[in-house]
């Protein structure tokens, strides 16, 4: 049997209505549905959040729960200042690295740190131990701006290229070192052995470098095994060429042998 009120087939509990209709005409004396509720803004002026309890919203409401007025909190007066100090980025990354650079005592209060430095010179100025062996302090550090500064306009890659040129050519004996490790595993030290081994010439023609770029006279290239990857010696710019010309193959270069040889003995 369906219900009266809302037509649809339900058991039927009392005066013809279904479970559902019927508590609904207890409760409010209809068995229509409760209007929606529309539940008020906050109190506090300018606070445009739902309200949550007593006429205030949730932040506010816990407001008045720890302090008993909804525009106070438990916060200091100060509260965020050191944060905003143009100092503090460099204190805290002083401290978060302060097991691999020690800071002396002094400076974990961040209040003496900023007086004892004051202002950087510029924005970009980075914090360094004067003395590596002893903590960062008031009379061990020492300010350093990066060499390379953005130039206005500068996209990011085109600045970071710009850098690496920069950087590479001030660490120029260490970055040809590490050249040498990643193609060759050769060290420098390792290199030099072998050049004083050779007596600064060429392994194949026994004569030094005389290749000139910018006017600085080139170093002796490394010759490897292109299979194995093992030195084999170093060799000047056109004794290299050469040898990668015949592609490293015996055969052609006895092959080239007796055809000069052949050429000598015609003429």
């Amino acid at each position: 049997m369906p219900c009266v009120s809302c037509f649809r087939d339900q058991k039927v509990v009392a005066r013809g209505l279904c479970n559902a209709c019927y508590q609904r005409f207890r409760t409010r004396g209809t068995t229509e549905y409760a209007p929606r509720r529309v539940w008020p803004c906050c109190a506090v002026k300018g606070c445009a959040r739902p309200h949550a309890a007593r006429g205030f919203c949730f932040l506010h409401y816990q407001r008045v729960l720890n302090t008993g007025d909804p525009g106070k909190t438990k916060r200091p007066d100060d509260w965020g200042a050191k944060h905003k100090h143009p100092l503090y980025n460099r204190w805290a990354h002083a401290m978060r690295h302060r097991a691999n650079h020690p800071v002396c005592d002094e400076w974990q209060d961040f209040l003496r740190f900023a007086l004892d430095l004051g202002s950087p010179p510029d924005s970009k100025a980075k914090l360094f131990s004067a003395n590596e062996v002893l903590p960062l302090g008031p009379s061990n550090f020492v300010w350093k701006s990066a060499v390379t500064q953005r130039v206005p306009g500068e996209d990011e890659d085109t600045f970071r290229a710009r850098r690496a040129r920069v950087y590479r050519g001030i660490h120029k004996e260490r970055h040809q070192e590490y050249d040498l490790k990643r193609h060759y595993g050769l060290s420098g030290a390792e290199k030099d052995s072998l050049l004083e081994k050779q007596a600064h010439s060429c392994a194949i023609c026994g004569e030094m470098e005389s290749v000139t770029i910018k006017g600085r006279i080139v170093s002796l290239a490394v010759d490897h095994c292109h299979s194995t990857g093992r030195v084999r010696g170093l060799l000047c710019s056109q004794c290299n060429r050469s040898l990668g010309g015949f592609r490293d193959d015996p055969r052609l270069l006895k092959r080239a042998i007796a055809y000069l040889g052949d050429v000598a003995v015609s003429n």
